[in-house]
């Protein structure tokens, strides 16, 4: 099912607030990306919308939001992807 107008704009401006956030942080993306212990290459297509937030794991984008210091509840705009859900499942 595609995502609604408004929530397609939602998930852009909170995955553009992620990358603002992650970029003011001291050191490169890759520095970031190994910090929280993924690839720099899977950050990259995360936050250029190449793998939807809403897919990914739970831990992962705990992961990346506590490190970048944006609350988790900003950028799981997506239905299926809520705070509680631990696994991502």
């Amino acid at each position: 099912m595609p995502m609604s107008e408004q929530t397609n704009q939602r998930a852009e401006a909170a995955l553009q607030e992620l990358a603002r956030a992650i970029d003011a942080k001291p050191g490169t993306r890759a520095d970031f990306a190994k910090k929280v212990g993924i690839g720099q290459v899977y950050l990259s297509q995360i936050l250029r919308g190449r793998r939807p937030i809403d897919r990914l794991p739970m831990g992962t984008v705990r992961k990346i939001c506590d490190a970048a210091g944006v609350p988790i509840e900003r950028v799981a705009v997506a239905p299926s992807l809520s705070p509680s859900d631990e696994d991502g499942r």
